[in-house]
């Protein structure tokens, strides 16, 4: 028997607290965020930010902020110049052999690869 989620209810208020956390991420990728300070910073609690962060956008907040950092690599490796080094620093990544192996696994080339 397949279980329900459980719908949280959200006032207009914490629907717009969660589209700026959404934005947040995605104008700040070099910036590391723990899910502490991202409530904190809404004024709402850490289990209800991430249950309802997923119901709003149908993805966890730290899927969303890989995925908004790979897509922000990849399109800066097919329109720049710029180092896989440096844009994996501008990813928030602190080793670039790390953003590489996170890029790998995400779309399964490299990123020198996917630049060829």
């Amino acid at each position: 028997m397949a279980v329900t989620p459980h719908i949280i209810k959200l006032t207009a208020g914490e629907r717009e607290k969660l589209l700026q956390t959404k934005t947040l991420i995605e104008t700040n990728l070099r910036k590391h965020y723990t899910i502490q300070k991202l409530a904190k910073s809404i004024n709402m609690n850490q289990t209800k930010l991430k249950k309802a962060f997923h119901q709003q956008f149908g993805v966890g907040l730290f899927e969303h902020l890989q995925a908004s950092r790979m897509a922000k690599a990849k399109e800066l490796l097919l329109t720049t110049d710029l180092s896989v080094k440096s844009i994996g620093i501008d990813m928030g990544y602190a080793h670039w052999k790390s953003f590489m192996r996170a890029f790998k696994k995400y779309y399964g080339v490299t990123p020198g690869s996917l630049r060829k």
